[in-house]
């Protein structure tokens, strides 16, 4: 076959007449689910701390009465990482805030951002429980794991080219990816 490369103005991949999309780089970029997911499990596991966002309802100056804010914190979820990134738990300590933020709410996101290389960046929104560890002396000391149950991932990776174009994240949600 001959080469016959041209590049889609919308999402700045490659293609070889029928054979592609191709990054930069001429690498192809992964398509499916199997391909697509170990690259991300890998790329979150390097960059290894992420931002956690939970919800929490506190009162605003100048806003009457409570709302709802999001509240985020760096957390280090580093390789504990399912293979099909459908859960990712982060160890902590059970007298924090985030504990309690998702025990009262279970909706959270965690944020990991590529800064070497192209850039890019991963959410993963879903909800969140808490399982505390044994009681300690200390309550301050008692150690407790968060598992987020990961519904939809939004990535934009430049390197790879794993997006939907140049300026929109590829969206992954598992019920109808994964699971349907």
């Amino acid at each position: 076959m001959a080469e016959n490369w041209t590049e889609d103005p919308k999402s700045g991949l490659w293609w070889n007449g029928s054979q592609g999309p191709y990054n930069s780089d001429y690498e192809k970029v992964p398509q499916t689910p199997g391909e697509v997911l170990p690259v991300l499990v890998q790329m979150a596991a390097g960059i290894g701390v992420a931002g956690l966002t939970t919800m929490t309802t506190m009162q605003l100056p100048g806003i009457d009465g409570s709302v709802v804010v999001p509240r985020t914190r760096t957390v280090s979820p580093k390789h504990y990482i399912t293979a099909d990134f459908s859960e990712v738990t982060v160890a902590t300590r059970a007298c924090t805030r985030k504990c309690a933020e998702v025990k009262a709410n279970p909706i959270c996101t965690l944020f990991w951002q590529q800064q070497t290389g192209k850039g890019g960046w991963i959410v993963a929104t879903g909800t969140a429980r808490v399982e505390d560890g044994p009681a300690t002396s200390d309550p301050s000391e008692q150690k407790a794991k968060l598992f987020l149950k990961v519904a939809r991932l939004e990535v934009q990776d430049y390197a790879t080219g794993i997006m939907k174009d140049l300026w929109a994240p590829a969206v992954f949600l598992w019920h109808l990816v994964f699971f349907g």
